[in-house]
């Protein structure tokens, strides 16, 4: 078991430099797919009743085959 501060410093930065690598990597997975490859988006302004215009952002599947109310 660690007994040294010296043994327990050398532990704690092997972890500490793992978890960046692990975040690191986990960063690196989640930009390779962009929501722009799957979906169109579209904004729009949607007039309410009252009057005012609500600003909106319409995301759709890109490869979107028929009309679907799942």
């Amino acid at each position: 078991m660690l007994q040294t501060s010296s043994q327990m410093k050398a532990f704690f930065s092997r972890i500490a430099i793992f978890t960046l690598l692990i975040l690191k990597v986990s960063v690196v997975i989640a930009q390779q797919t962009k929501p722009d490859d799957k979906y169109n988006r579209q904004e729009v302004m949607i007039p309410m009743r009252d009057g005012v215009k609500l600003h909106t952002v319409i995301f759709t599947l890109k490869d979107q085959k028929e009309n679907c109310l799942c």
